[in-house]
């Protein structure tokens, strides 16, 4: 069975500021969020250290970009590259 998977499409405004957090939680992460086991907690704790560096650095954005955003990190940052 192949899957095709549709991501959400960014804008290079959103380009940059997915870029700009990634970057922001690199400093940020207390924890390597790969090393941490695949569970609703991990998803927690990465939007709750988004949300903390948008508020630290008055980055402000509307939901829907938001949840790009996090679609995106949680694909990279926590593997979600394969559909399980």
């Amino acid at each position: 069975m192949i899957y095709s998977v549709i991501e959400p499409v960014l804008i290079p405004k959103e380009q940059e500021l997915l870029k700009r957090v990634k970057d922001l939680l690199k400093i940020a992460l207390e924890v390597d969020v790969r090393t941490l086991e695949k569970t609703k907690s991990v998803d927690s704790y990465l939007k709750n250290k988004v949300l903390e560096i948008l508020k630290r650095f008055d980055v402000k954005m509307p939901k829907s970009t938001f949840d790009k955003i996090m679609y995106y990190l949680n694909r990279d940052l926590l593997g979600y590259y394969i559909i399980d």
